[in-house]
């Protein structure tokens, strides 16, 4: 993982007793390359094992990763949030602009009010500038980041929830999604975008 990371993770120390056995988690903490990985990768990798102050490892095991591409997305909602990045240049300018037109309206609404009108007119703004087109070869695992879908003006479905929802947040307003799934029809499942209203 070393192209993928400053330096090594290390784990927080734990104390096993002579003869007792533990399960310790670790975590690796990647640094931006992770992103710009562009297709599923293995790549190599070491776990290494101390014991006590000492400087060289006591046990190390090399073992495969797969790691998934920048836009690979394993099909769970819950994962799309990896997606969705409000601080994005591209995001934040793109709301901002959309607002910016309106603020003499926004300014002239009960606050209870003004999440409802900003997500109005961000729809408005984002329905009137993408279409809607299929991923790459119909793959039902390939999400655009926001910037890319707001770039490419255009993306499917789950593409237009992440985007639309980045868009919410850098206005300052939650928003999550919501999976639907037909019983017994899972093919025909749909992403939806809620957000708070504030009411």
């Amino acid at each position: 993982f070393r192209s993928l990371m400053h330096e090594p993770t290390e784990t927080v120390p734990s104390l096993v007793a002579p003869g007792e056995e533990a399960e310790i988690p670790f975590h690796a903490v990647f640094d931006e390359r992770m992103r710009s990985v562009p297709l599923v990768s293995v790549y190599n990798s070491a776990v290494t094992v101390r014991v006590g102050e000492r400087s060289l490892p006591d046990d190390q095991y090399q073992a495969r990763v797969v790691v998934r591409g920048r836009n690979d997305w394993d099909g769970r909602v819950s994962t799309l949030r990896n997606f969705v990045v409000p601080e994005d240049s591209g995001v934040v300018r793109f709301s901002r602009t959309s607002l910016s037109g309106s603020k003499s309206r926004l300014d002239s609404l009960p606050p209870s009010m003004q999440n409802i009108e900003k997500a109005r007119i961000l729809f408005s703004e984002f329905a009137k500038r993408l279409v809607y087109i299929h991923d790459p070869m119909e793959s039902r695992d390939y999400v655009q980041y926001p910037p890319e879908t707001l770039s490419l003006r255009g993306g499917d479905c789950d593409d237009f929830a992440v985007a639309y929802s980045a868009l919410l947040m850098s206005a300052g307003i939650a928003a999550a999604f919501v999976d639907v799934v037909p019983p017994g029809d899972s093919g025909n499942a749909h992403v939806y975008v809620m957000f708070d209203t504030g009411l």
